[in-house]
């Protein structure tokens, strides 16, 4: 925790979490798909995803 910030858990950001895969994640995708046309979207749903996009985009 950073200085002056004290620790405490917040029961309404845990349910937002908790729900964010069945009730956020679909608008958040729909949304990204609308952009691709625009916009280069790259989605990485595991940290192998990320290693392999990472090693594959190295300068």
């Amino acid at each position: 925790m950073g200085e002056g910030c004290e620790e405490r858990f917040d029961f309404k950001f845990f349910k937002w979490i908790w729900d964010f895969p069945q009730k956020r994640r679909p608008a958040l995708i729909k949304m990204l798909e609308e952009l691709s046309d625009e916009k280069n979207i790259i989605i990485l749903s595991s940290l192998k995803e990320v290693r392999k996009f990472k090693k594959q985009n190295e300068g």
